[in-house]
């Protein structure tokens, strides 16, 4: 994946949206977790909800091989931007993410525009203004789908009605 590029754009704060994580596969655990923000786990595909989860706020789920969740989300008044990955050692060392962003709505906000997207180097940070991908627009659907190349995870984030 490419920390510069955009994969799902919110254009407003506070809209409810359940996200289901599904783990297609390759014998590995995903622990994934989702920065700035909290959900609530709705269901685990045919699995019981773990005590440990059962009306908790969480911001990171464990996705066991050929596992499920399904959490509700919904993004409060920070704007800016917001990175879900894998805390595998191996895949947050190869940036194998999904940037979000979030725009408040807010005018002359810093939020009201897309982050850029730092790069540091010995000499300092310098910033590049990130690619959004066309399909990043919020206004999701559960056909879309992020799927992470070197092991089937996907995630795909659907708005409620």
């Amino acid at each position: 994946m490419n920390a510069n590029r955009v994969q799902l754009l919110y254009p407003k704060a506070g809209d409810i949206e359940h996200w289901t994580y599904i783990n297609g596969g390759g014998g590995w655990d995903h622990p994934i977790h989702l920065h700035f923000e909290e959900g609530i786990t709705m269901n685990r595909g045919g699995d019981q909800i773990p005590a440990t989860e059962l009306l908790v706020r969480k911001d990171v789920w464990r996705l066991r091989p050929s596992g499920q969740v399904q959490f509700q989300i919904q993004f409060g008044e920070y704007g800016g931007s917001y990175v879900n990955h894998c805390h595998n050692t191996v895949h947050e060392d190869f940036a194998l993410l999904m940037r979000i962003q979030l725009l408040t709505g807010v005018a002359g906000s810093p939020q009201a525009a897309i982050t850029a997207t730092p790069n540091p180097t010995p000499d300092g940070v310098f910033f590049t203004t990130p690619e959004v991908v066309p399909e990043a627009t919020a206004s999701t659907s559960p056909s879309q789908i992020t799927t992470i190349a070197s092991n089937p995870l996907r995630m795909t984030p659907s708005g409620v009605p």
